[in-house]
């Protein structure tokens, strides 16, 4: 065999021994990148999945609170109704008590000029005293039902006011839903710049900030500091509930009756001080522990 054909083989076969390790390492390589795009490719499609159904879930919780407040509206709306039919019975019972009473006035004046008639005006006297007797037990009667009816009325406003209540807390839950709405969008935001725009994605709007209230909130004064310059009050909400420096809030002795402002000052976690402003002593009253503040939703 000639010498270059040795020399050949003997180049083939150092370059067989090379390129085998080198086709080994590509292909182990290959099965590692494509792991690796595999993975991330299964973590992006649960991420978004995930994403989805929390936007789904906000959306019903959303949806349900807005029931929530329109059947309390209705509820509110039959309520006023039944009070001012209550209160309307009540003016009929009271015109009908003054008749009664004015009719009574009459028969003590019939009764005045027959008392020296005869046995005949004798028998019609008894019947007039009688028909008395009976008017009197029906004024009586009235009377009762009046009563009855003031604090029927009296029940209606507390389930009134209640349900007014029972909406305010509708509305700061919806509030809350519609926050945490405005967060999963900020969230997918921060995914599509990342992986790419998501089918569906939403975008959520800014919502303005200010001194007055930017929700309806209803607390409880919790303590009262009186000096000779100003009086301080302590309510039973704070910062995690939204509270700020500045509000101007409405206190209430929790019966509909105005007291009092407070203009907050200081605002804790779970808690928050103002100084008491318009408070009247000799009208409404001072304000006191177990009075109820609300802030209103751009009220200052």
């Amino acid at each position: 065999m000639h010498v270059l054909t040795k020399i050949f083989i003997v180049l083939v076969s150092l370059l067989a021994v090379f390129l085998v390790p080198l086709v080994v390492v590509y292909a182990h390589n290959e099965d590692s990148y494509r792991a690796r795009y595999d993975q991330a490719v299964s973590r992006s499609n649960a991420q978004e999945a995930q994403l989805k159904s929390t936007i789904a879930e906000t959306e019903s919780a959303i949806a349900q609170a807005n029931q929530k407040n329109s059947a309390l509206d209705q509820q509110i709306s039959d309520l006023r109704k039944q009070r001012d039919g209550l209160e309307a019975g009540v003016l009929e019972l009271k015109a009908e008590l003054a008749a009664a009473k004015n009719m009574q006035g009459q028969i003590n004046v019939q009764l005045a000029k027959l008392a020296a008639s005869s046995e005949a005006g004798q028998r019609l006297t008894e019947t007039l005293v009688a028909d008395l007797k009976m008017i009197r037990s029906e004024a009586l009667e009235n009377e009762r039902r009046v009563v009855d009816l003031e604090d029927t009325v009296r029940d209606v406003n507390s389930q009134l006011e209640v349900a007014n209540a029972a909406r305010r807390a509708a509305l700061e839950e919806l509030t809350r839903l519609q926050e945490q709405s405005a967060t999963a969008q900020q969230t997918i935001s921060r995914y599509v710049q990342i992986y790419g725009e998501l089918e569906g994605a939403v975008v959520a709007g800014r919502v303005g900030e200010g001194i007055a209230p930017d929700r309806n909130l209803v607390a409880t004064v919790i303590n009262v500091r009186r000096n000779s310059d100003m009086v301080l009050a302590e309510i039973n909400v704070g910062a995690r509930d939204g509270v700020k420096a500045n509000w101007e809030m409405i206190i209430s002795d929790g019966q509909g009756n105005f007291v009092g402002n407070l203009r907050i000052l200081d605002v804790d976690i779970n808690q928050s001080t103002g100084v008491i402003t318009l408070e009247n002593p000799s009208t409404r009253g001072l304000v006191e522990v177990g009075h109820t503040a609300y802030a209103k939703k751009g009220h200052d």
